[in-house]
């Protein structure tokens, strides 16, 4: 079998065509342990206290203790099925106006496209 130029040009052509430029911003960490509502995530280094932290099955939690190390997130919800090494990411708040506190339109945006990815 003898490769050819314009075999390997029209896939390489075919896949950038197919290529999709997205960048996600969100700063995400690790789960070191979890247990009794509570997990301890490494890696969220911009993370300030009471920041609302995502975590896998839709299940949302709360920074609280800052380490220096590692940050202890209070869950909002079952753990069951969050365990160690699944990646969590700070979810992106903003305050309107009237100072209540909102989703961002970027997070509303990035929820409904992985919805309708799924």
């Amino acid at each position: 079998m003898q490769i050819r130029a314009e075999e390997i040009s029209k896939i390489i052509k075919d896949q950038i065509k197919g290529y999709e430029k997205e960048v996600d911003v969100a700063e995400t960490g690790t789960i070191l342990s979890v247990g009794d509502g509570i997990a301890r995530v490494y890696g969220l280094r911009n993370v300030m206290s009471s920041e609302l932290i995502e975590f896998p099955h839709n299940v949302m939690g709360m920074a609280l203790n800052l380490e220096e190390d590692n940050v202890g997130c209070v869950l909002f919800g079952e753990s069951v099925g969050i365990k160690e090494g699944d990646t969590v990411r700070v979810k992106v708040l903003e305050v309107d106006k009237q100072g209540r506190i909102r989703l961002s339109i970027k997070a509303v945006l990035e929820d409904e496209a992985a919805a309708a990815s799924a």
